[in-house]
């Protein structure tokens, strides 16, 4: 089945990435090492189109094989030559793989867990021109922080911290925000001491929340006077009135379901309210806020 109408991908991003690619202006991605080349993965792909629900159950679908692959679409990236219709194609494999580790967090260990989140959080700096993809750093950072301490690699296990260091590292050379935690739980764990040029703490401000949301759209009229009035606990609680006629209201909630994102946004919807409350886990509730803010239409960075 086609991924069309079950993705936020747009025809135009993938053409934007493809050209971002064909640069090769990301030199932090030269420390790998060739695994596939792009034939295999392009084979891969036409013979097995990425599903629109998890599929943990096929080996090929399970997180760390999906990680495995957006690794390998970064290397082909940097060393080998292609045409204009190759980049199309690379850019497009990254992008539905990169979105199906973002919408799918879930694995049975923690170093599953570790090794897609920082596939999820290197893709999304390679395609950082893309507006979804500050959310599927955010949330990549935020599945490391999450489980680094856990998984502990030692200098034995490459094929997890070099990915791992390429994300830390090429956000920040792009000034990238990376999660305040992530900086922590990385400079601990592996005793290194990167001093992040754009670190972003958890939870949200105010002015941070507010920052998201755009105030023109429809039914936040309320929201918006209060916030430029400077009455904040009178913004928030427009907010929630909004929000909570809103669910009881919209009729596309169908829509939202087939991404299979829908349920963890309504479960975060409690934090993004209060704002200062976390769910638990904590790194997790803050982090995954992403899901909500890319769904829910009232924020400037939903589709």
């Amino acid at each position: 089945m086609s991924l069309d109408g079950y993705t936020t991908l747009q025809t135009q991003e993938v053409e934007l990435l493809a050209t971002e690619l064909s640069m090769r202006k990301f030199p932090v991605i030269d420390r790998f090492e060739t695994v596939a080349d792009f034939e295999e993965l392009f084979t891969f792909s036409e013979e097995n189109p990425t599903p629109i629900e998890l599929a943990d159950q096929r080996p090929a679908w399970r997180i760390e094989s999906v990680a495995a692959r957006v690794i390998e679409a970064i290397v082909i990236a940097a060393y080998e030559p292609l045409n204009d219709m190759g980049w199309h194609q690379l850019a497009r494999i990254l992008l539905e793989h990169t979105e199906y580790l973002y919408t799918y967090p879930e694995a049975p260990t923690a170093r599953e867990r570790l090794v897609a989140g920082s596939a999820l959080a290197l893709s999304s700096c390679i395609s950082a021109a893309l507006p979804q993809t500050e959310l599927w750093r955010l949330s990549g950072f935020g599945r490391i922080a999450a489980t680094l301490t856990e998984v502990a690699p030692g200098p034995s296990d490459t094929h997890v911290i070099k990915p791992l260091e390429a994300a830390f590292t090429l956000a920040n050379q792009l000034n990238l925000s990376i999660l305040d935690p992530a900086i922590e739980c990385y400079n601990t764990v592996l005793n290194r001491h990167l001093v992040a040029k754009n670190r972003l703490k958890f939870p949200l401000d105010e002015k941070a929340f507010f920052h998201y949301l755009d105030l023109e759209f429809s039914g936040l009229e309320d929201v918006k006077s209060a916030f430029l009035k400077g009455d904040i606990a009178s913004a928030k609680s427009a907010y929630t009135a909004f929000r909570t006629d809103f669910l009881e209201n919209f009729e596309g909630a169908s829509r939202f379901e087939k991404t299979g994102t829908f349920s963890a946004a309504k479960s975060y919807l409690d934090c993004l309210l209060r704002l200062t409350i976390y769910p638990s886990p904590s790194i997790l509730g803050t982090t995954e806020i992403g899901i909500a803010v890319l769904l829910f239409p009232e924020f400037w960075l939903s589709e």
